[in-house]
């Protein structure tokens, strides 16, 4: 009952504008990631609470993401929601319970939503979902923004957030586009991944080798910041445990 009292609240929240009292400091990021023309990218979404807040909490929101359909195109999950509906975004362990819906809206916007009859809690910046990005093989383009609006979001209370809090919910990424010949995990240049490139990050980090700026964005092997935790990921590559995105 209190899961449809939710989506209730938030339905009729869209649908004719009842704004509560309620407001919320938290802030979203929508991650800035890297990928090749024709490759594949996973933009992640995540949220935080406010700096003078311990902890926060979430019962229910929709978000929209906007991008350019001319070079970005999500990629079906191959799962479904509740419905039967393709899901264009993969959820995240934090939200892995209640009803999580994301689908295409119409070209270039992705819509999100997600209520459960328990809310989150989060006290640090946390991932709530995931969505893979085709980059169109002919563009010409450097670099495309992924924009995220949120237009409901309710804490543990079902109490909507006020407009001014909503809009200050925006947040922008960019997927920054290489040629195909970028290699990601190639930390020397030598178009391939091999354990060198795993021990070039591994020296980089000790501070007894550089890495040219022209494969510093390469040498980001799991798509975060060039760390040790590159180098393991190129050695377990090459073990044949893990893999490397594009």
């Amino acid at each position: 009952m209190k899961l449809k009292r939710i989506l209730g609240l938030m339905s009729a929240f869209a649908g004719i504008g009842i704004f509560s009292v309620c407001a919320y400091a938290g802030t979203m990021t929508v991650e800035d990631v890297t990928g090749a023309a024709g490759g594949t990218v996973e933009v992640n979404v995540y949220i935080s609470p406010s700096e003078d807040s311990t902890a926060e909490t979430l019962n229910a929101f929709t978000m929209n993401l906007a991008y350019d359909s001319d070079v970005l195109t999500p990629v079906d999950t191959g799962e479904t929601d509740t419905l039967g509906a393709a899901l264009y975004a993969a959820a995240a362990d934090s939200i892995s319970s209640g009803i999580f819906q994301a689908g295409i809206a119409e070209a270039g916007k992705l819509t999100v939503s997600w209520a459960d009859a328990d809310y989150i809690t989060y006290s640090e910046k946390t991932l709530l979902f995931t969505v893979e990005f085709t980059i169109d093989a002919d563009t010409t383009e450097s670099s495309s923004s992924v924009s995220l609006t949120v237009t409901s979001l309710a804490t543990d209370s079902s109490t909507l957030a006020d407009s001014d809090t909503l809009a200050a919910y925006a947040a922008e990424g960019t997927v920054t586009i290489g040629d195909s010949s970028f290699l990601r995990g190639d930390a020397n240049g030598d178009d391939e991944v091999t354990i060198e490139d795993a021990a070039r990050i591994a020296q980089y980090r000790a501070g007894l080798a550089e890495i040219d700026d022209a494969y510093m964005t390469q040498a980001d092997a799991n798509d975060d910041d060039v760390t040790i935790e590159d180098a393991a990921r190129i050695a377990q590559y090459r073990a044949g445990l893990t893999t490397i995105p594009d």
